[in-house]
C-alpha cells in the first residue's frame, strides 16, 4: 500500500543507525514515498491546469521552495519525519518534474556555450562531492540535499553532444548499469542487512561480496 515510510517513521528507526543496518526492507520507505508523489503530483497538475494552467511553472516553483523550506526547518525539530515523510521529500521530486516541464517547452543546451557546456561536469562534481562528505550527521533533508539535486538536474538538463559527461555515461556498460538501478536497489539493503547480521564489522572484502551478490541477483531477477 505504499506506506513503508509511515511504518519505519512510527518504529524509530534511524536510518543508517546500527539497528537500521540490520533492517532488510528499511529502504522501501523511499519507494513509498515515490508512489505517493506519482499519486499525488497528478491530482495537482489537473487542478493547476483548471484554474491557473498559464501560471504552470511558478506555482510548482513555488511548492518546490515550500516543500524546501520545510525540509530545512521539520529536520531540526523531528528529523526522523523530515527523512521519511512526503512533504520534506517533495521538492526533491518535484525538481525533477520541473526539468520534464522545461524541456517539454523547448529548453535548448547551446553547445558553444563555454558555461552550459560545463554544467554536466559541476553536476557529476556536485553528485560525487556530496557522497563523499556527507554523513549521517548532515541536516538532510535541507538545503545541504540541494547539492546532489541540483547535481543531478545540471547532467540531465544540459546534456549535450559535446558533454564527456553524457558520452561516458551513454556507454553501453553504463546504459547497462542504468538498466539494473532498480534492481540494484531492491536488492541491495536486504544482502547488505543480512550480511551484517553475519558479520557486524565487515571488511571491506565483505562488502565487495556483497556488492558481487547484488549484481548477480539483479541480472537474474531484471
Amino acid at each position: 500500500l505504499f506506506t513503508s515510510n509511515f511504518f519505519w517513521h512510527f518504529s524509530q528507526q534511524q536510518y543508517g543507525a546500527d539497528s537500521a543496518l540490520l533492517q532488510p526492507f528499511l529502504h522501501t520507505w523511499s519507494l513509498a514515498v515515490e508512489e505517493q508523489y506519482y499519486i499525488l503530483f497528478p491530482l495537482l497538475l489537473l487542478v493547476i491546469y483548471k484554474w491557473g494552467r498559464q501560471y504552470l511553472a511558478g506555482i510548482l516553483s513555488f511548492i518546490l521552495v515550500l516543500s524546501l523550506l520545510f525540509a530545512q526547518w521539520m529536520t531540526g525539530r523531528d528529523a526522523s519525519f523530515s527523512f521519511y515523510m512526503l512533504p520534506t521529500r517533495f521538492w526533491e521530486l518535484l525538481a525533477g518534474s520541473l526539468l520534464a516541464l522545461a524541456l517539454l517547452n523547448n529548453f535548448t543546451v547551446n553547445s558553444n556555450s563555454l558555461w552550459q557546456r560545463a554544467m554536466p561536469s559541476l553536476g557529476l562534481l556536485l553528485i560525487i562531492g556530496s557522497l563523499v562528505s556527507f554523513g549521517f550527521d548532515v541536516h538532510h533533508p535541507g538545503f545541504f540535499t540541494l547539492i546532489p539535486v541540483v547535481g543531478t538536474v545540471l547532467i540531465v538538463g544540459f546534456k549535450n553532444e559535446r558533454d564527456w559527461v553524457a558520452r561516458v555515461l551513454s556507454r553501453p556498460a553504463m546504459v547497462y548499469l542504468g538498466l539494473l538501478s532498480y534492481s540494484l536497489y531492491l536488492w541491495h539493503y536486504p544482502i547488505f542487512a543480512f550480511g551484517r547480521m553475519a558479520e557486524l564489522a565487515p571488511s571491506i572484502s565483505h562488502k565487495g561480496a556483497w556488492i558481487v551478490l547484488t549484481l548477480f541477483f539483479s541480472v537474474l531477477s531484471y
